[in-house]
């Protein structure tokens, strides 16, 4: 599909669409105001939100998918592992037509089930899950999770000299346990088909079945920032400094004052 920009087999909205869906996918913090502006004109600027939230539920979910696919071979198969999800009908008794309508608003409100459940999961340490969320934040230069600190983190031990070496964090002086977690991160955000086997062993040796997939989750749950970067509304709360938070029984984010 690389002459999609000037084939005529495709219209200006496959275009426009196009041409917003590969730099969402490659480099989120690059989409321009041009590209916005062609999908909502393409589209209809009410259907800008909608395109984006189910873009992005698209790009997770097949970059989840093929990061477990790496990490565990065979895992849908296995006894107890996850099913293929199923395509049924629009309406209960209705035709299967392998579509379904959902907008933006019902599939935000199902996105954020799935992120305050994940948000729950608890086998990853508090320093681990903010040095993660960190590196997501910076790969995608989302300006409001750039601005934001862990209250547990905080709490545990780390400080802003161990935040920042998310930045470079191959030649600091992380732990093996930490720099791990963050290549699997870089993997899964820049190109999980690339996950090889070398990075597969280390994942195992560091970290229990279980919190393997809650590391994966958290990704793809601090990731859905790119909705946000994508349509220029990642402000952050504060211009000086940092604002503190922390995560409330059911999964909330709860800003500090």
């Amino acid at each position: 599909m690389t002459g999609w920009a000037t084939s005529p087999l495709f219209s200006a909205a496959d275009r426009a669409c196009l041409g917003f869906t590969e730099q969402f996918v490659i480099d989120v913090a690059g989409v321009t105001d041009a590209l916005r502006a062609d999908v909502a004109e393409q589209l209809g600027p009410g259907s800008l939100l909608d395109f984006v939230v189910a873009l992005f539920a698209l790009d997770y979910g097949r970059r989840v998918r093929t990061t477990l696919d790496r990490l565990f071979p065979g895992w849908p198969d296995r006894p107890g592992g996850l099913a293929e999800p199923s395509v049924g009908a629009e309406d209960e008794g209705g035709p299967a037509t392998g579509r379904t309508e959902t907008d933006s608003e019902e599939l935000l409100d199902q996105l954020d089930g799935l992120s305050r459940s994940v948000a729950r999961l608890d086998g990853l340490d508090a320093i681990t899950t903010e040095l993660v969320r960190l590196r997501g934040a910076r790969q995608h230069n989302c300006r409001l999770c750039q601005s934001t600190r862990s209250l547990p983190a905080l709490e545990a031990g780390a400080d802003e000299e161990l935040f920042d070496t998310t930045e470079r964090y191959e030649e600091s002086s992380l732990t093996e346990f930490h720099k791990v977690a963050l290549r699997l991160t870089d993997a899964v955000i820049t190109l999980p088909g690339a996950i090889d086997r070398s990075l597969v062993a280390q994942v195992h040796h560091c970290f229990t079945a279980p919190q393997v997939v809650e590391l994966v989750m958290d990704v793809m749950r601090n990731s859905a920032q790119k909705i946000a970067v994508s349509l220029a509304a990642d402000d952050p709360h504060v211009t000086n400094g940092f604002e503190l938070y922390q995560l409330t029984e059911d999964g909330e984010v709860e800003y500090l004052a």
